[in-house]
């Protein structure tokens, strides 16, 4: 029986960044990860800095296992019984590589926090005035 997972999002930022599908998948599956391995909790938020944007995936969880931290994003490292196959965090992390960005893992007081780290694009120019010579 599955329970329920409160999911939680603070995006108040405007970002420009260069995305791609696979952000988008990499994203769901750190919140799976979360959710399988017992959080009940999960909040994702958005800070923006001046050249980067911070995609914060939160959980109340048991945390990662020292192994993990030590060698973030190896494939086929996993805490969990039965489930997966330790590619997630190694998927997301060739992601982040693809886009010009990064993965940070870290464990809370009580949980996980994994940082996706993405350049920033700057805005295009306005074009220039219109040559109004007559």
């Amino acid at each position: 029986m599955a329970l329920p997972v409160r999911i939680s999002f603070d995006m108040r930022c405007d970002p420009v960044i260069m995305a791609d599908p696979m952000l988008e998948q990499a994203v769901r599956q750190l919140v799976d990860n979360a959710a399988e391995a017992g959080s009940r909790n999960i909040r994702t938020l958005c800070r923006r800095g001046t050249e980067q944007l911070a995609l914060v995936i939160e959980d109340d969880g048991p945390g990662f296992p020292d192994a993990i931290l030590a060698d973030p994003g190896q494939p086929f490292q996993s805490d969990k019984d039965g489930t997966g196959r330790g590619l997630g965090l190694f998927l997301t992390g060739n992601v982040m590589r693809r886009l010009n960005g990064e993965m940070r893992l870290a464990n809370l007081r009580h949980g996980a926090q994994v940082t996706l780290l993405l350049p920033t694009l700057r805005p295009p120019h306005d074009p220039p005035p219109a040559d109004r010579r007559g």
